[in-house]
Parts: C-alpha cells; sequence; structure tokens
C-alpha cells in the first residue's frame, strides 16, 4: 500500500524534501526505496548485462575508430544546467565520452549539431555523441559498456544516474 502511495514520489531527495515528505506522509523516508530499483532490469545483477555489455562497447570502439584506455559516460536529459560540453575537455587523453540521451531543447540541438563540441580537434574525436532515450535494459547494458560515469551538472542531489549506476555494479 505505502509503495502504491508513493510510486509517484521521486526517492532520490535532497534532505530538506525528505523532511518534507517525511512529515506530509507520516513515514521515514530511509524507508522509502528509489523508484528505479523497483524496475525488473535494475533489480537484476550487473553479470546479466555482461554480455550485452560488451557488444555495445565494440560497437562504441567502432565509432570512435579507436581503442580508448577508458570510457566514460554521461546519460541524461540534455540540458544547459547538465553542461555536457565541458565533459568534453574533461576526459582524459586516450579515453572517450559517450553521451547518451535526449531533450527538445536549443542544447540539445547545439550538441547534436557540433557548435558545442571541444576546440580540440582531438578530443572532439573521442567523443560519441548517441541523441534518443534509452529503455532501462539499453540503459543497464550502457552501463554495462562503460569504465565510469560522469557529470558535470550544475546541481545534483542523488540524481537517478548515479542510483543507476550504482545499481549497474
Amino acid at each position: 500500500m505505502w509503495s502504491a502511495r508513493l510510486a509517484d514520489c521521486h526517492a532520490t531527495v535532497s534532505s530538506v524534501f525528505g523532511k518534507i515528505l517525511a512529515a506530509r506522509e507520516r513515514t521515514p523516508v530511509n524507508g522509502v526505496w528509489p523508484f528505479i530499483l523497483w524496475s525488473h532490469e535494475f533489480r537484476r545483477t550487473r553479470h546479466d548485462y555482461r554480455a550485452e555489455g560488451a557488444m555495445i562497447r565494440k560497437s562504441w570502439i567502432e565509432m570512435l575508430g579507436f581503442e580508448p584506455k577508458m570510457i566514460f559516460l554521461f546519460v541524461g536529459r540534455w540540458a544547459k544546467e547538465k553542461r555536457i560540453h565541458l565533459l568534453f575537455d574533461a576526459i582524459p587523453a586516450g579515453c572517450a565520452l559517450v553521451v547518451c540521451g535526449d531533450s527538445t531543447s536549443v542544447y540539445a540541438n547545439d550538441l547534436a549539431s557540433g557548435k558545442l563540441t571541444s576546440d580540440n580537434a582531438e578530443r572532439a574525436k573521442s567523443v560519441l555523441l548517441l541523441r534518443g532515450i534509452l529503455k532501462a535494459r539499453e540503459m543497464r547494458s550502457a552501463y554495462a559498456a562503460c569504465d565510469m560515469l560522469v557529470s558535470a551538472s550544475d546541481f545534483e542531489t542523488l540524481g537517478n544516474t548515479v542510483i543507476e549506476s550504482l545499481a549497474s555494479g
């Protein structure tokens, strides 16, 4: 009953909102399990996605045209406050950045069109932009394909991608 009542609540919240939620719903916030983890795909072990992750990683390497030392992943909404373009020059040399997500914002269109790429031509080649919304299984496989999740957001509490990444191992 509680899970049905709280299903529409975002469980990865700030402590301030957590206190409001606890008072309003009269339940401890630490008793609310993040809704991401209610998904069948995110309750499975990371080993269930190893093979799919390896196939995705191979396709990313083919699209990049080189074998990176590490693959960094950004997943999420392509919005100005996410500051995705700052990640382009933050990725170490010899590594790659894969950016998955979408939005209807001007920022997303600028990102997709290449207006926000790195001034460094070599760094720009190490960025793979994959525009589109990932379903849960695709997202789990993308997490399995990368080495590290990255973010340059202006603000972040404990965002969904952090929870998803932790759930994915």
